[in-house]
């Protein structure tokens, strides 16, 4: 992901999202808030990726019940 950066500009501010588009924003508070919401959005989607409706079954080795 992307840094949180921004720069502002004569029109407001331009930041960088955290999947890496450049985007213009009317104030910092804007930039903050879509940032924000794409990476609770991308963290939401790697958690739906990763969920199983089954519980992992790992294989049971002699030398972890030592």
């Amino acid at each position: 992901m992307s840094e949180y950066e921004f720069e502002t500009t004569e029109f407001g501010v331009r930041g960088v999202l955290p999947d890496g588009e450049v985007m213009e924003f009317a104030t910092e508070e804007d930039y903050h808030e879509a940032y924000v919401d794409q990476e609770n959005q991308i963290y939401d989607e790697m958690c739906e990726t990763f969920h199983y409706d089954e519980p992992v079954d790992y294989p049971e080795h002699e030398w972890l019940l030592a």
